[in-house]
């Protein structure tokens, strides 16, 4: 089983990083973080890694990069205890094990510095030009996430508590978790999608497919964070380990729950997610609504979508204006590198990880 994912995002709380959660260092056999400039060959390697594992027969974890879909921040084989992770800006990464457990490859080595110094200062420009679209991009987000909020506030005013705890509790019940666990286990947090400069991506489908699906079919600010949550907390206590999805416009709300134990997901489902999820059983928050109809609440909601739906395009467009700068320092090192050398050493190193 091959999974798609984010360790980290563009939200409106600026680059939200969770890539500690790869593979945590209590599960961890072997990590390896790769240094090094734009195209020295990191997301190359990372993919060559992936499909050998793949066709080694092992479930991966492959997490994409926020700033660009198509190219990958890491691996995970977690029957492996294997991560491989691109440790450099803005998620830097650095071994807490060295030596033992966690490597250090540097793909700097394969540069030939002599072909990028006359480039120096042009780098050093680009760079600068760089941080006003992604402070732009971020200053879009900043917006969406707070209309985000105010609509999800207007419909909390319409969520009947009693109604949800009951809801909740039900839920809980029908999981059957254990009675007398041996000790309590952990959430693993990560993102299914991502706000890029392609727009939203979500790898929801690939994430939970493989379970039996509920489906919370409702809007921010409905509920669904709520039971994701405390489902999340009692799946833990009773000593299963899950892992937790967030959503890109609010990272501190789950959007999915997988309890792999009990081969169980929960996913929220509305129009917001750019993803195709088949449930096998599904529930309406809406019933849960302590009022007749929201129909007081509607010509705002739509305001407020349509405002979320144009900041999130400029924000992706400012995005998609960074990456074309640095898809340009990218194309610097790229005619720097000795090809030959580094496909020989990568071709052996992930030989070795994945054999």
């Amino acid at each position: 089983m091959t999974r798609h994912a984010f360790a980290g995002g563009n939200t409106p709380l600026g680059f939200y990083n969770l890539f500690d959660n790869i593979l945590p260092i209590e599960k961890a056999k072997k990590r390896v973080f790769l240094k090094g400039s734009s195209g020295s060959g990191k997301s190359t390697f990372l993919k060559k890694v992936a499909a050998k594992l793949e066709n080694n027969g092992y479930s991966i974890d492959i997490f994409h990069c926020s700033n660009d879909a198509s190219s990958l921040d890491a691996v995970s084989c977690h029957e492996k205890g294997l991560s491989l992770t691109d440790g450099t800006a803005p998620h830097v990464c650095d071994p807490e094990i060295p030596a033992v457990v966690d490597i250090i490859v540097n793909f700097a080595d394969f540069i030939d510095s002599a072909k990028v110094l006359p480039f120096t200062d042009e780098i050093r420009n680009i760079l600068a030009l760089k941080k006003r679209p992604i402070a732009v991009a971020y200053g879009y987000l900043a917006a969406a996430g707070s209309i985000n909020a105010i609509s999800s506030s207007l419909y909390e005013g319409c969520v009947s508590v009693p109604k949800l705890n009951v809801l909740c509790s039900e839920l809980r019940r029908k999981l059957e978790l254990p009675k007398q666990p041996q000790k309590v286990e952990k959430n693993r947090r990560l993102f299914a999608g991502a706000i890029t400069p392609d727009g939203n991506i979500s790898y929801a489908d690939t994430i939970v497919g493989n379970y039996e699906i509920t489906g919370l079919h409702a809007e921010d600010g409905m509920g669904a964070a709520i039971i994701l949550s405390e489902l999340q907390k009692a799946a833990n206590a009773s000593g299963l380990y899950t892992e937790s999805f967030y959503c890109p416009i609010n990272p501190n709300k789950p959007e999915y729950l997988i309890i792999p134990e009990l081969n169980k997901a929960f996913a929220t489902i509305n129009d917001k997610h750019n993803c195709k999820i088949s449930p096998h059983t599904d529930i309406y928050l809406s019933e849960c609504s302590a009022l007749d109809s929201t129909a007081h609440i509607e010509h705002e909601l739509r305001e407020n979508s349509s405002l979320m739906e144009m900041l999130l395009k400029n924000a992706s467009r400012s995005l998609s204006l960074s990456r074309k700068l640095h898809d340009r320092i990218e194309s610097i090192y790229i005619d720097s590198i000795d090809f030959e050398r580094l496909t020989v050493y990568s071709d052996k190193l992930a030989d070795e990880l994945t054999g």
